[in-house]
């Protein structure tokens, strides 16, 4: 089992192998496949929707914080 250094945000890497793979595992990912949902054509963020936005919360923030 090989486990790779902390990075900045204390994750690290683990692989069933005692050497490190010959290529990068990320290399090919892009923006898209790390969010939850479709960007448009352009890649453009979906609409705003205040009434979902903090869904299942009813409120943004508490009214004596406002």
């Amino acid at each position: 089992m090989l486990r790779m250094p902390r990075n900045v945000f204390v994750l690290f890497r683990q692989y069933c192998s005692e050497h490190p793979p010959s290529h990068d595992p990320e290399e090919n990912i892009d923006l898209s496949d790390l969010l939850d949902y479709a960007a448009g054509v352009n890649g453009a963020l979906p609409p705003h929707n205040s009434e979902t936005d903090f869904y299942p919360f009813l409120i943004k923030s508490p009214s004596f914080l406002v």
